[in-house]
């Protein structure tokens, strides 16, 4: 559906708003393989709980935005909404 806030698009969002421009600097920042995060971005499978929570770390963002519990979150000073 158009304009469905999947997990796979709320995870894609997250990363660019880190700064991460690119699967390969994402990686390197949560430890996570490029194909794993492809995978999560692409809605091809859910990430496990060490998975979210790596990718909430660097992100640095809260797993409850990160899951889609809240739309809103703090990040680097300013809100963020999706």
């Amino acid at each position: 559906m158009a304009g469905e806030k999947t997990f796979g698009r709320r995870f894609k969002v997250c990363r660019v708003i880190a700064g991460y421009d690119t699967l390969g600097e994402a990686s390197k920042a949560t430890g996570l393989s490029k194909g794993s995060l492809s995978d999560y971005e692409n809605d091809k499978r859910l990430p496990l709980l060490p998975a979210i929570a790596a990718m909430a770390d660097a992100y640095d963002v809260s797993v409850d935005f990160l899951l889609g519990r809240t739309d809103t979150t703090e990040h680097d000073g300013r809100t963020i909404s999706i």
